[in-house]
């Protein structure tokens, strides 16, 4: 089972902001906040969440990956692609390493390859204004993501991949 987890996870954990975000880190903190209904919920942390992942997969005799999330479509002032999602990669590294689960930093697979095109050619890869991609930056994105699951140790999902993937 691959996971991937956290787009919606970098606002606040309470009604103020779009979307109910989770606390930030991997630890046992929570937040209690109070919903637009007027209801209350316990919010964890991010790494809480993806631990919780884990082990609920494995309960049910799941291999389980870890994957960062896709980078945003984010420029410096000269028009060079700029690498994001730094905490929340960090979380999700330190998630698998302490649940025994692999880890593919797809943001940073993702981000090698828009170093190597302009920042056109990175804008044409996106459906809007810098969060989700088209079809062409959905293969891209796919293309990506088997590259490093085949570099996975042992890589455990070989037997699964299609021959498209051996391009």
């Amino acid at each position: 089972m691959i996971i991937q987890f956290g787009h919606n996870d970098v606002g606040r954990p309470d009604a103020s902001s779009k979307f109910r975000g989770s606390v930030k880190g991997i630890g046992d903190e929570t937040e209690t906040v109070t919903l637009a209904d007027g209801k209350t919920e316990v919010v964890h942390s991010y790494g809480w969440y993806l631990k919780t992942f884990v082990r609920t997969a494995r309960a049910k005799g799941a291999n389980v990956i870890l994957c960062s999330p896709i980078p945003h479509k984010k420029f410096d002032s000269a028009g060079k692609f700029v690498r994001d999602w730094t905490d929340f990669r960090g979380y999700v590294a330190a998630c698998a390493k302490a649940e025994g689960a692999s880890y593919v930093d797809l943001c940073e697979l993702i981000a090698r390859r828009y170093d190597k095109l302009t920042q056109p050619e990175i804008e044409a890869l996106f459906a809007d204004k810098g969060t989700h991609t088209n079809d062409a930056g959905a293969l891209l994105n796919a293309r990506t993501l088997v590259a490093g699951l085949k570099d996975l140790p042992k890589n455990p999902l070989g037997t699964y991949f299609s021959a498209e993937a051996t391009k």
